[in-house]
């Protein structure tokens, strides 16, 4: 789709991995060249928010890494981070630790902020629960939205799509381009990486 940049952050902490969980190998990629590349198949443009002093794996040449300003403070931050290194009018938001990623479902998050609102969710569930990743969202909506970075909820994804005008795709909807669900998998573990 036209004007958009796909941001993955990447600048959390990982304690659960125990390690370099960015690093980590999901067959033979790394976990973190896997979700760019999902991004690059819908998106004109990839930004990689990390903080200041991660040396990622190699990427594919169409990613640019921006470094947060005050490393982890949490997603918002970083999103604000990669939000103003683009002038892209559509933002695609990720995880680094999205390795199944589907694009058919990421064209579907950009539609829905392409033709109506401000931010746009995959529903989950019989109450169609938003979840906060990945979702797309205008760049000019997150710019002029009002927070508190130093409250817990300023710094929450959560938070923020709650504050947005966020249509929620329903889960039987988007299942149709995704039956297993695999945009949602996350690695948090190293026993959530498949073969583990």
């Amino acid at each position: 789709m036209e004007d958009t940049c796909g941001i993955v952050l990447a600048g959390g902490r990982a304690s659960r991995f125990g390690g370099d969980k960015l690093s980590a190998r999901e067959g033979s990629r790394p976990l973190l060249a896997l979700a760019v590349e999902a991004l690059s198949a819908v998106c004109e443009e990839v930004v990689v928010a990390v903080a200041a002093a991660y040396r990622p794996p190699a990427l594919p040449s169409a990613a640019r890494l921006v470094a947060d300003p005050e490393p982890y403070r949490g997603p918002v931050m970083g999103l604000l981070s990669a939000a103003m290194a683009t002038d892209r009018k559509l933002l695609l938001v990720a995880g680094g630790d999205m390795p199944t990623l589907v694009p058919d479902v990421l064209r579907q998050l950009l539609e829905a902020v392409a033709t109506a609102h401000q931010a746009a969710a995959l529903g989950l569930g019989l109450e169609c629960a938003a979840q906060s990743l990945p979702h797309a969202l205008r760049r000019s909506a997150l710019l002029e939205q009002s927070w508190d970075p130093e409250s817990s909820g300023g710094r929450s994804l959560r938070w923020l799509l709650r504050s947005l005008d966020c249509f929620v795709i329903p889960e039987a909807t988007w299942r149709v381009s995704d039956p297993l669900g695999r945009t949602l998998r996350d690695v948090d573990r190293p026993e959530d990486l498949s073969g583990a």
